[in-house]
């Protein structure tokens, strides 16, 4: 940038272009792979978008993220391999920890399946398995989505669930169990699925680039 005399703007651009263009090969290659295995519970229809939704955010979300911690480090080599490992190994790590930790307190009998804090007529301090564990999930899962690749697994994730869900649970014990249990809509972009992942990923490609 120094050396050709281009703007900040102008440079960090041209990289975004770049980046981005080769940001497609691994997209198509994602997309092409689930057709070929004809796995259409995440091609098909909402599920379809709601993937190529999350591949479409996550590509500005890592790049800004890559770019933001290339200001601490001074060469160039060094900063690519810790990107990589913190976004690969740090990724799998920390998602699996959110999920660990969700799981625990996770009660799909419960009125508020995701949330066991909520009280309730027959649990006025909620229905918690460990109260410690539920305060360790809300504090670490938000430092914990600052890396776009934790959202980028559980977005996954949950919409292959929810896709699972959809088609192969009848809809009649879908509806009996919408009347006793807060399941939120059985949509991928739901919040109680994928849709806060979704939503991070769009706020971290504005965030971390502006």
């Amino acid at each position: 940038q120094i050396v050709s005399g281009a703007s900040t703007t102008a440079y960090w651009m041209s990289n975004f272009c770049y980046d981005g263009i080769f940001y497609l090969v691994p997209v198509l290659g994602v997309l092409g792979t689930l057709n070929f295995f004809e796995m259409h519970q995440l091609t098909d229809g909402e599920f379809g978008n709601a993937v190529v939704c999350v591949l479409v955010l996550f590509g500005p979300a890592v790049m800004g993220f890559s770019y933001l911690l290339s200001f601490f480090c001074s060469d160039h080599a060094r900063a690519a391999n810790f990107t990589l490992a913190l976004l690969g190994l740090g990724g799998v790590i920390f998602a699996t920890i959110m999920f660990t930790l969700w799981l625990i307190n996770y009660d799909p009998t419960y009125a508020y399946p995701n949330a066991c804090e909520t009280p309730t007529t027959n649990f006025p301090h909620g229905k918690c398995r460990s109260d410690d564990i539920r305060t360790t999930e809300r504090i670490v899962t938000p430092v914990f989505r600052l890396l776009p690749t934790v959202n980028l697994f559980e977005a996954l994730f949950m919409i292959a669930v929810v896709g699972y869900v959809k088609t192969s649970v009848p809809e009649a014990v879908l509806a009996l169990v919408a009347e006793q249990v807060d399941i939120g809509p059985l949509s991928p972009f739901g919040d109680m699925w994928a849709g806060t992942a979704m939503k991070c990923l769009a706020a971290q490609g504005v965030f971390f680039f502006s």
